[in-house]
């Protein structure tokens, strides 16, 4: 009898050392929705968000964007210098993405071909008419067939979508992109995968021990330099990427 203290406290010990775990992992998860794509452009690509929380990573060139509601203020980090920066969501969506061409109109004409399932989504058909008034290796306007999904995201999500893709978010989230004919139907865009998963929410934050920059151009660029232009153009992930391959 005399043990029953010493068993006691062990127990209240571990009681308490399970709830507690138990209660961590009830708040680590956040339910998001997952889209893993590959691009011509920015190579092996992975959206992941919710209502709350948005999660870009260009696997490729080491780049991870992450941002949460309200203000969406987005943080940029580099998974292989170890170095982020933060800016506001506008300033995300008009220096991170591919700047597009002034001298470019694109129209957007929904497509003949019939619905069809990429996962558990369904996708529709839009042709993308892209007409050059400069010089272009097109005679004439460029065709592209496009596949997009209505999936359900915050407007911001959306907006960040469009930019990059260049694609109106009210045409819907691009999951298949064919390029010119000219280029044999390449494709320029392809879905992995889309569905729904349960994230550890320390992937929602910036890793800690990370060095904070003040200048994108030498984040993205791994230099050692935190000074200079702010970045304002990322065509050059273009090489990098390909680079990595």
């Amino acid at each position: 009898m005399k043990d029953l203290p010493a068993r006691m406290m062990l127990f209240i010990f571990f009681s308490l050392l399970f709830f507690t775990a138990g209660a961590g992992a009830q708040a680590a998860p956040e339910k998001m929705w997952r889209l893993e794509q590959t691009s011509e452009f920015y190579g092996s690509q992975t959206i992941m968000w919710n209502d709350r929380f948005f999660r870009l990573e260009l696997e490729s060139v080491h780049l991870v964007a992450v941002a949460k509601a309200p203000s969406w203020e987005v943080s940029v980090y580099n998974t292989q210098s170890r170095r982020y920066c933060c800016v506001s969501f506008e300033e995300f969506r008009r220096r991170y993405v591919m700047h597009t061409n002034i001298d470019v109109t694109r129209q957007f004409i929904p497509g003949k071909a019939r619905p069809r399932k990429i996962g558990d989504q369904i996708a529709s058909q839009y042709d993308l008419i892209v007409s050059h008034s400069g010089a272009s290796r097109f005679n004439g306007p460029e065709v592209n067939e496009i596949w997009t999904c209505a999936l359900p995201m915050p407007q911001q999500v959306k907006e960040s979508l469009a930019a990059l893709t260049h694609i109106p978010s009210t045409v819907g989230t691009p999951v298949t992109i064919y390029g010119d004919k000219l280029d044999h139907r390449r494709r320029v865009l392809e879905t992995i995968s889309i569905g729904q998963l349960s994230l550890n929410r320390k992937l929602l934050d910036v890793p800690a021990g990370m060095q904070k920059m003040n200048n994108e151009l030498a984040l993205l660029l791994d230099q050692d330099d935190d000074q200079g232009a702010v970045f304002s153009d990322i065509s050059y992930l273009a090489g990098k990427s390909h680079e990595k391959r």
